[in-house]
């Protein structure tokens, strides 16, 4: 199994079917689509949030400050599906593992990840970001259950 295979199975899937429902995506005919589909729900807020998440996965942050990020396998068609389907009421999200940080961007931030961005760039961006080994479990499913 792949690192993003198992940062989605053994970390996310967990936690987001901690809180509603988590379904892995696999789809055969349009692989610009995200990564898995969510439904959950923070106590006394009414109904559950949905939507969708990108999951990537790099051993390490460039050397150098100003190097940008690459993930290997995130197309611009990938980038371009974030991008198109983020609204405020159903999220599109991209939550990846560097090393051991761990950062969430929204959808809306795709296509300047796609086209490279720094570390302070990412980390400046994101909407939740966790550091050393530390996974921001309640920090993610606040996010994602924000309007």
């Amino acid at each position: 199994m792949s690192e993003e295979g198992k940062f989605r199975d053994k970390e996310i899937l967990p936690m987001l079917r901690s809180f509603g429902y988590a379904i892995r995506i696999e789809n055969s005919i349009g692989s610009d689509l995200g990564d898995l589909i969510y439904c959950i729900r923070r106590e006394k807020l009414g109904p559950g949030f949905g939507g969708w998440i990108e999951i990537k996965h790099a051993y390490r942050w460039p050397v150098r400050e100003k190097t940008v990020l690459r993930f290997k396998h995130f197309t611009i068609g990938q980038a371009n599906w974030l991008s198109d389907w983020y609204t405020p009421g159903s999220k599109t999200s991209l939550l990846a593992k560097v090393g051991c940080d761990y950062f969430l961007l929204p959808g809306t931030s795709a296509l300047r990840l796609h086209n490279g961005m720094t570390r302070s760039q990412i980390m400046d961006g994101a909407a939740v970001t966790g550091i050393n080994n530390v996974f921001p479990a309640g920090r993610i499913v606040r996010w994602l259950t924000e309007r």
